[in-house]
C-alpha cells in the first residue's frame, strides 16, 4: 500500500477561509467542523452514536489507515481550536476569569488530538505529512503554553514548529 499524502497546512488554510475564519467568527468554523467531522466520520463507518445512544470510536494506530482518519483528526484538533479562540474573544469583553480556564482547557484538547495526529501519521502517511503532523501539534503546543503564561515552553514550542 502506498504512503498517503495529505496537505495538513493547504487543508487548514482553505477550511478556515471558507468557513468564517476570514471575518474572525470562530463559531462558524466551529460549527462547520462539527458538522464536517460527524460527515467524515460516518463516511468512515466511525459514527459515534445513533438514535439510542454514544458509542466512542477513537482514530488510534490500529484503526488508522486511510485519509479520512487524519481529517478526523485534523477535525478535532481545529473545533477544539476554534471555541479557544473563540473563548478568548468572548473573555476580551467580559473580562470574566474562568473563561480563560477554560480557553486552556479547549487549547488543550485540541493539542491532544493534534498529538494523536502526529502518533498515527507516521505509521501510513508519507514523510511529508508526519512532518507536517508534528508541525501542527507543536503549534498548538506553544499556543497552550502561552496561554498557560509557560514563555520558554512556549518559545521553545514555537522555534521546533517552524
Amino acid at each position: 500500500m502506498a504512503p498517503i499524502s495529505f496537505d495538513i497546512f493547504g487543508y487548514i488554510h482553505e477550511a478556515r477561509q471558507a468557513h468564517g475564519l476570514r471575518a474572525q467568527d470562530y463559531t462558524r468554523y466551529r460549527r462547520f467542523c462539527a458538522t464536517h467531522l460527524r460527515t467524515v466520520r460516518k463516511a468512515a463507518g466511525l459514527s459515534q452514536g445513533t438514535a439510542t445512544g454514544f458509542h466512542k470510536r477513537p482514530v488510534d494506530g490500529e484503526v488508522a489507515n486511510s485519509g479520512e482518519h487524519v481529517e478526523i483528526q485534523l477535525l478535532l484538533a481545529e473545533r477544539a481550536w476554534a471555541y479557544a479562540m473563540d473563548l478568548r474573544e468572548q473573555h476580551s469583553r467580559t473580562e470574566e476569569p474562568r473563561q480563560l480556564q477554560h480557553v486552556v482547557r479547549r487549547l488543550r484538547a485540541g493539542s491532544k488530538a493534534a498529538q494523536q495526529l502526529a502518533r498515527i501519521a507516521p505509521g501510513f502517511c508519507d514523510v511529508r505529512t508526519g512532518l507536517a503532523a508534528a508541525a501542527y501539534w507543536l503549534q498548538l503546543q506553544s499556543q497552550l503554553r502561552f496561554e498557560q503564561q509557560e514563555w520558554e515552553a512556549a518559545l521553545d514550542s514555537a522555534a521546533l514548529a517552524r
